[in-house]
């Protein structure tokens, strides 16, 4: 007994062929991202290479001519000319007094407006400023949109005031003589140099560079302290040392620090080095606070050396 075939369903691929019926047509391939609506790969054709590439050219050619628009533009603007006649000094060591600092701005400043877009304009600001003689070196130099330029130096920077002929005048660690009123800043003093003073920014004689040396090499926090604010470089055309006095006052006593040949002399590596005639310095305040109940200390020697009064 033949069994009933199954009602409600559909046929299977396999009845519908022997049916005589179409066969159905593969399924799609599709991509699709969660509930996202599905995309047929079939239905989604690329352009051809040709096209985009012309696409791209396009696109890169407009944006170069929007550009060269702009920059035109800019060059014609009087907003972005750089006016030479204003300078000022944006940042400066706290050492340098207002009045050094103003001086240095009106130095750099000439005459006339300039596009910031003209060649070499960095280096000619850069280089009339070089001519300073505050300023030891430039670091560099570069345009500031709109309309302006940014100059990097490095300053000389005062280690003392040298005393001669009814004039005091600072010195840099190099000798060189730097131009402005630096009486008020605690800085040791320098005599017995001789000679005439130099012209700003050039370089004082033997003793006072061996001298500028010296207060180079020595701490802030021992100079003013110890009272040991003059440094006599008389003896140094004759062969001999410097030495750091501390005149008597009230209350205190004569003391004379002998620091011997400076950094800056041709027989320095004859004597310790720097560092170390400092660290002595420092052991002796630190056993003697303040160097009291002392007539000399040497710091030449191969070992610290004191006299007592």
């Amino acid at each position: 007994m033949t069994e009933p075939p199954p009602t409600g369903g559909s046929p299977s691929p396999q009845e519908g062929s022997a049916a005589g019926g179409s066969t159905p047509a593969p399924a799609e391939a599709n991509v699709g991202f969660g509930d996202s609506p599905v995309a047929s790969l079939r239905d989604s054709p690329q352009p051809a290479p040709w096209a985009r590439n012309t696409l791209i050219a396009t696109f890169v050619a407009v944006a170069v001519l929007g550009v060269l628009r702009i920059d035109e533009r800019v060059r014609n603007l009087d907003d972005f000319r750089v006016d030479l006649a204003s300078a000022r000094v944006e940042q400066a060591p706290d050492w340098m007094p207002p009045k050094e600092r103003a001086s240095l701005a009106e130095a750099a400043a000439s005459t006339g407006k300039v596009s910031i877009h003209d060649v070499g304009l960095p280096e000619f600001v850069a280089g009339r400023i070089e001519t300073d003689p505050r300023v030891a070196r430039v670091l560099g130099a570069r345009r500031r949109h709109p309309d302006s330029v940014e100059v990097l130096v490095e300053l000389r920077r005062p280690v003392a005031l040298v005393e001669g002929g009814g004039r005091l005048a600072a010195v840099d660690r190099d000798g060189i003589l730097v131009p402005g009123d630096f009486g008020k800043q605690p800085l040791p003093r320098i005599r017995g140099g001789g000679g005439d003073f130099p012209a700003p920014g050039k370089t004082f004689g033997r003793a006072v560079v061996e001298g500028a040396a010296v207060a180079a090499a020595l701490p802030e926090e021992l100079v003013m302290p110890l009272g040991l604010t003059t440094l006599d470089v008389s003896a140094v055309e004759k062969g001999g040392g410097i030495l750091l006095v501390r005149k008597a006052a009230k209350g205190t006593t004569a003391l004379s620090v002998e620091w011997g040949r400076s950094p800056a002399s041709p027989e320095a590596e004859l004597d310790p080095a720097a560092s170390a005639k400092v660290a002595r310095l420092r052991l002796a305040a630190t056993r003697f606070p303040g160097l009291r109940g002392l007539k000399s200390v040497r710091l030449g020697f191969d070992e610290l050396v004191v006299v007592p009064l």
